[in-house]
Parts: structure tokens; C-alpha cells; sequence
């Protein structure tokens, strides 16, 4: 009861809505921290969205995170994600399970220029710890073989089309972790945010501060 309490409350300062973070302020987040959070949120996520594009199990030790002020971002990859072993969903329409990606409402993809309207994504409830629910925005995320070489990073939100479609290529730099994430690019309020996978390949979107 004390550790459900205590997750709850911490969940409410990073991911409340007493502060807005900018994504050129976000910073690493602790692995414990990050870890922690992504076990709870997961669990919650799976609980709220039984029916889901695809559905895979993710692997919350493995998770990690940025921050900036009492804001975050969390991406907590699949379990199993190996390199050289290829998941034959990758062929299919909405791909294999990368990750589930959660972060602040104060975050948004961007379309076309525009932040994603909040109706168009996912989001999971949480009780601050004082009886107050909040929220956190969740993307689930997906690689897609389209043909030959041509590799796609899908983010799904409460449509069955993703609300991003990101082209793999090499990564610039390794990443710390099998999938690893960081911000790059910031200007004006958005920023690049970019997953790299097994330290060599990376896909990109926008983001922005809404």
C-alpha cells in the first residue's frame, strides 16, 4: 500500500499537470525512475485498451526516459527485441510490437505542422495519490517491413491507421540501450524525437509543446 501510494504520487509529479516541461529542456531520466513508471503505467495501458491494433508483451526493465520539470517522456520496448532475429509480424499490416511510448498531455505528435488532436490518441488514467485522476498520452509503436530496404516506425493512437509513419535509416549515433530514445532539433517549441534500435538504425518525428 505504501510502495502503490508512493508510485502514484511520484507518477503525479512527473506526469501532472502542475508544470509544463518544454521537449529543448528534456533531459535523461533516472533507469530506476524510468523503470518504475513503466511498469506501472504498462499495466494500466494494458488494462484501459483491451482492444488494441496489435497487441505484445513489453519489457519494463529495459525501459528508459527524458524529463524536463515534472513532465516526461517513456518509451518501454518489447520484450524479446534481439538483433539479427527478425519478428515474421513485421510483414503484416500494422507490424511488430517496438514499444509503448507514454508521455505528458503537454507533448503531441505533429502532422503537417499541427499537434495530433488528443481525441486521436490513446491515454491512461491514473490516481495522483490524493484521489485526483490524471492522465498520460500513449503511442503504441511499431516496426513495419514495407518492401526491400524500405522499413517503416509506426505510432498508433486510438485509430486503426498510425498517426506517424517514420522511414528507418542509419543511425548518426549508437544508442545507449537496444532501443534507446532522445531528443534532438528543438526550435520554437517542438523537436525531433528519435528511436534508435540495436545502435544502428534510427526513425524520427516531430513533436511539440502544446
Amino acid at each position: 500500500m505504501i510502495r502503490t501510494t508512493w508510485v502514484c504520487a511520484t507518477l503525479f509529479a512527473l506526469l501532472g499537470l502542475g508544470s509544463v516541461g518544454h521537449a529543448d529542456d528534456l533531459e535523461p531520466m533516472a533507469a530506476e525512475m524510468s523503470q518504475l513508471f513503466a511498469q506501472h503505467l504498462s499495466e494500466l495501458f494494458n488494462k484501459e485498451n483491451q482492444e488494441r491494433q496489435t497487441k505484445f508483451d513489453v519489457d519494463p526493465s529495459q525501459a528508459s526516459g527524458l524529463r524536463s520539470g515534472q513532465d516526461g517522456i517513456i518509451i518501454v520496448p518489447a520484450k524479446g527485441l534481439k538483433e539479427g532475429t527478425v519478428d515474421p509480424a513485421v510483414e503484416t499490416e500494422c507490424g511488430s510490437g517496438l514499444c509503448y511510448l507514454f508521455m505528458s498531455p503537454c507533448y503531441a505528435p505533429v502532422i503537417n505542422g499541427q499537434p495530433v488532436d488528443a481525441k486521436k490518441l490513446r491515454s491512461v488514467k491514473f490516481d495522483n495519490g490524493e484521489g485526483e485522476k490524471r492522465e498520460a498520452v500513449c503511442l503504441l509503436v511499431t516496426v513495419k517491413h514495407v518492401e526491400g530496404d524500405d522499413w517503416r516506425l509506426y505510432a498508433f493512437g486510438a485509430d486503426q491507421k498510425p498517426v506517424i509513419n517514420s522511414q528507418f535509416g542509419l543511425a548518426d549515433s549508437a544508442g545507449d540501450k537496444t532501443l534507446a530514445i532522445k531528443v534532438n532539433g528543438a526550435k520554437d517549441k517542438k523537436a525531433n524525437l528519435e528511436l534508435t534500435l540495436h545502435k544502428k538504425y534510427s526513425a524520427s518525428f516531430s513533436i511539440a509543446n502544446k
